[in-house]
């Protein structure tokens, strides 16, 4: 067999194979990402782990941080589903002990988080 790498097959084998990369990199990011959302917000980093997270009613620029619900029984859990109800988003910061940040939106509606420490340190926030 044969293959001939220039003229206008050749092109159109180059553009499919692009399509192809393109789609299995998205296939790929929507596979990390549904992992990741069934592990916690926080994207796992490779020996990084979760110190501290903000939530913010929006984007973080707008510096509106939301404090958990406190009603003594249940700590460290924040009730969210008012702020899908007036049309605006949820975003998670994660900070690591490294200092890297990274922020999260939850567009899809979530009804409240959980964050929680177990006794290693480990951090985690769950949505749900």
């Amino acid at each position: 067999m044969v293959f001939q790498t220039t003229g206008p097959d050749f092109m159109l084998l180059k553009a499919d194979y692009l399509k192809l990369f393109l789609l299995i990199n998205l296939f790929s990011c929507a596979i990390n990402t549904a992992s990741a959302a069934s592990e916690g917000v926080c994207p796992k980093r490779q020996n990084d782990k979760v110190q501290q997270i903000d939530i913010f009613d929006g984007k973080p620029e707008e510096l509106a941080y939301l404090a958990p619900d406190d009603d003594r029984t249940s700590p460290n859990i924040y009730t969210l589903s008012d702020i899908y109800k007036e049309g605006r988003i949820v975003t998670i910061r994660c900070k690591y002990d490294s200092g890297f940040v990274h922020d999260v939106e939850l567009k899809n509606k979530v009804k409240q988080c959980r964050f929680y420490r177990n006794k290693s340190g480990n951090s985690k926030l769950i949505c749900k």
